[in-house]
């Protein structure tokens, strides 16, 4: 008999380690950081973060943290070799939310979202957290027991289990920026007390930089979370917007677009704790935008010289190395049109759209970060100025071996998706020639992303409707994964059990928008928020780090009354 109990237990232990294995996996996927891009929109953007925003109510900002949870996880059912498939297990976050921005932490253990706690005389946004899977909502930001209206305009949950805020909810005191830990206690100013428009947090979440303005442009500030105590970074000021400054990922500088000598756009980077500050352009170099490579070792920026000519430049944040890109010849009279640039996400190679061989003729290139010469990756049979990358839609792959980009390169008008290998190309053409009606790359804004060697995009069925669909991104055959009509998707890789999944939101019959999961090669489908042909629609949904729980904002319950709610998916 004590045999028996002994192999049950053992039985138990090896149960509950699967289920472990099951529900805590790693995540390898989605796009890898590809740097961090700030200016003008020649920039290339960036579409790789495990969001999908459904509607008009801003971007999500994925920074975040947190490292212990009291629910959501211990109850959640496995399977027992009955059945195969298993039911999402729902939770309901919060019944009624303020906004559809909301966070969830690297550990996927919690969810930050903001609340009105007030919602009939005064608006009274809060900043609350609670466990992902359901259980007692906290309340972050300040105790204000006044009736006034005040709100958090801005947060971001941070590695070093913090959230840092920016409101009007300190009773008696200006607006300003705080920090509170993320299981609660009392927030703390780090701003002083000026007024700032917008912050950023280093990758480390030790620091805060912020722009306060100043007569018309911004003085930027840093402060160490900890012990706060703001300070300016220099003399040069950013201008006119706080979307013109950024943190290395590495923590270490802060590279800004301020007024230079001359008056210029000129560009700098200051040592983000000792102060000291680097020139990155020159004085009469004109700068309009500028990305961060991952490694923090190169920045790379467009600017224009006093006489008129436009170029991209690479240069070490020390300001020594700095490089033409390319170095090869350039047709007219040494400059450029650039349509946009992006770094690769191991931060060894620049592509652009631009047109440095023909007048005219936007091609797409790759040139090494630190300098080189140029390799054409979209070349055409012959030049013509109507067939060109569309330089919003250039994507990499995550193990920076291939770029995946659009354009109209074989019909005018017609856009298509091609990939070719880095560095030196040539591109191929993803989609099949004998399938025109796949041609047409989503209107929806979801467009397409690269993850797990494969293409997921959307495009035009032969019924003329935008449904999902996967390729290889070498090329190979075209996989179907939805028939139904897609407002959004998001994907996400489980490497451990070998499984891919997709996280769409799909447009019912009846116009309702439901939340489906499915596998990333194709297969059965699983709906997650359960409102088929209703008038309830998912609104916004964002994946757990791990990939394990799916975080989504929609009026699931009343029409009109936009909750948030988690799903466990199996």
């Amino acid at each position: 008999m004590w045999l028996l109990v002994v192999w049950l237990a053992i039985l138990a232990v090896g149960c509950i380690s699967d289920r472990r294995l099951i529900i805590r996996p790693d995540l390898a996927g989605l796009d890898a950081e590809e740097g961090s891009d700030v200016g003008s929109d020649a920039t290339l953007p960036d579409d790789t973060s495990s969001t999908a925003d459904l509607g008009d109510s801003g971007e999500a900002v994925d920074q975040s943290v947190a490292e212990t949870s009291d629910g959501g996880t211990d109850d959640v059912p496995f399977t027992d070799g009955a059945s195969e498939t298993l039911t999402p297990v729902i939770a309901t976050i919060e019944p009624e939310i303020a906004s559809l921005e909301f966070q969830i932490s690297p550990d996927s253990q919690r969810v930050v979202y903001l609340k009105d706690s007030n919602g009939v005389v005064f608006t009274q946004i809060d900043l609350m957290v609670a466990p992902i899977g359901g259980g007692t909502a906290l309340r972050l930001s300040h105790e204000h027991p006044l009736l006034e209206n005040y709100g958090v305009s801005q947060f971001s949950v941070t590695s070093a289990l913090t959230v840092v805020f920016e409101g009007d909810t300190e009773p008696g005191a200006p607006a300003g920026i705080f920090v509170v830990p993320i299981l609660g206690g009392e927030p703390t100013r780090v701003s002083g007390k000026n007024l700032s428009e917008g912050f950023v947090v280093s990758a480390d979440g030790q620091r805060v930089v912020f722009a306060v303005p100043d007569q018309g442009s911004y003085g930027v500030f840093r402060t160490p979370v900890q012990n706060p105590d703001p300070g300016p970074i220099g003399k040069h000021y950013t201008l006119a917007s706080v979307d013109s400054y950024a943190i290395t990922p590495n923590s270490s500088f802060i590279v800004h677009i301020g007024p230079g000598d001359a008056g210029l756009r000129q560009l700098f980077a200051t040592n983000i704790i000792a102060g000291l500050q680097n020139a990155l352009s020159t004085v009469d170099e004109s700068v309009s935008s500028f990305q961060i490579n991952s490694t923090s070792t190169r920045v790379v920026f467009q600017a224009e010289t006093a006489a008129g000519l436009r170029n991209l430049y690479s240069v070490a944040t020390d300001g020594t190395g700095k490089k033409t890109l390319p170095s090869g010849p350039i047709v007219g009279l040494g400059a450029f049109d650039i349509g946009g640039f992006r770094i690769s996400p191991d931060g060894a190679t620049v592509v652009f759209v631009g047109d440095p061989e023909l007048d005219g003729v936007m091609r797409l290139y790759s040139v090494p970060t630190n300098g080189g010469l140029q390799h054409t990756l979209s070349l055409t049979d012959a030049p013509d100025v109507t067939k060109r990358v569309d330089p919003a839609l250039v994507r990499f792959s995550e193990d920076s071996r291939r770029v995946v980009f659009a354009g109209d390169l074989e019909t005018d008008g017609v856009v298509r998706l091609y990939s070719a290998p880095l560095p030196d190309g040539p591109s191929i053409p993803l989609l099949p020639s004998d399938r025109p009606a796949l041609s047409v790359v989503s209107r929806s804004g979801s467009t397409f992303r690269v993850v797990g060697g494969r293409v997921i995009f959307v495009g035009a069925s032969g019924a003329g409707t935008e449904t999902l669909y996967a390729v290889p991104v070498e090329g190979g055959e075209l996989v179907t994964l939805s028939e139904s009509p897609i407002a959004a998707f998001e994907p996400a890789l489980i490497p451990d059990v070998g499984s891919g999944r997709l996280f769409a939101a799909l447009i019912g019959a009846q116009g309702a928008t439901q939340l489906i999961l499915l596998p990333i090669d194709g297969g059965e489908t699983t709906p997650i928020s359960m409102n088929e042909g209703s008038d309830l629609d998912v609104q916004r949904f964002l994946v757990s780090p791990d990939g394990v729980y799916v975080v989504f904002g929609g009026d699931l319950e009343i029409v009109g009354k936009v909750g948030l709610f988690s799903a466990w998916l199996p």
